[in-house]
């Protein structure tokens, strides 16, 4: 649900998302507003995200449980390029994703 006063527009709600609030502003009848869901809710879907990759359950992702997500999520991305994006997630050179770098990277943190 939402409502507008003196021009504002503010809300809340839940979706198959999670939780979510709803800002922005209403003029002449247009109203303009973003959708930012709540960073606890953000939180556990990635950290489900992880758990789901993380098929050895050691608390890590390698690059072959991260390559054939990401290859699905992209059709047509290379070998190389999953590569890259796999170090992107890796900041501390041990060729593995931590749940702590994952988070970070597919969160606003």
């Amino acid at each position: 649900s939402f409502s507008i006063s003196s021009g504002n527009v503010r809300g809340s709600g839940h979706d198959a998302g999670g939780a979510f609030i709803i800002s922005g502003t209403e003029s002449n009848g247009h109203v303009t507003f973003e959708k930012r869901y709540d960073s606890a809710c953000i939180s556990a879907v990635v950290t489900a995200i992880f758990r789901s990759l993380d098929t050895h359950s050691n608390g890590e992702i390698s690059l072959k449980e991260f390559k054939p997500w990401m290859q699905g999520e992209w059709k047509g991305l290379s070998d190389e390029n999953a590569k890259k994006l796999f170090n992107l997630f890796t900041t501390d050179c041990t060729n593995m994703i931590s749940e702590a770098e994952f988070l970070e990277k597919c969160s606003d943190r």
